[in-house]
């Protein structure tokens, strides 16, 4: 039998604030090389959607009782599962790779989407994991990044044309 893969609360939840950092960095350094005055004010305001994410998360993980280190019971036995999500949550490409190579806006905007997807997903395997008090802001979290998606989607849409 496989041992079950335990989650402490510091790992989950830097996992989480460092993806949203690296959010924010993308937005941020997408909307310097676009040229669509409102395409890059979008831009913008995802990075700062991204910036709240990562403070509403380090509330949340003020808010648990400092005195257990390992998540609740209900999601140790979930851990294989939140494995598995989490992996693909950080994802082969990420959004350093914008930085590491040149790419088109399309591809930027791919990138982008691939992404929230994963995060998406991340937040909403949490939120039916932890009690309803924590579930609500991962169910918050989840929204927002699928609010990203659906604007990247369009503004794709609008610059394939």
């Amino acid at each position: 039998m496989t041992p079950a893969v335990r989650f402490g609360l510091d790992e989950l939840f830097f996992l989480a604030l460092r993806k949203e950092q690296e959010a924010e960095t993308f937005y941020e350094r997408l909307s310097e090389r676009i040229s669509d005055r409102e395409l890059r004010r979008l831009l913008k305001l995802m990075a700062k959607q991204e910036k709240a994410h990562s403070l509403r998360l380090l509330r949340l993980y003020g808010s648990f009782n400092r005195r257990y280190d390992e998540l609740p019971e209900n999601l140790v036995r979930k851990a294989p599962e939140l494995a598995d999500t989490a992996r693909r949550y950080l994802g082969r490409r990420s959004a350093s790779e914008f930085t590491r190579r040149r790419l088109s806006e399309s591809e930027c905007l791919d990138l982008a989407c691939e992404a929230e997807d994963r995060a998406v997903e991340f937040y909403g395997r949490l939120a039916l994991l932890f009690n309803p008090k924590y579930a609500s802001v991962f169910r918050l979290l989840a929204r927002d990044e699928r609010m990203h998606k659906r604007r990247l989607e369009r503004w794709k849409r609008r610059l394939s044309g």
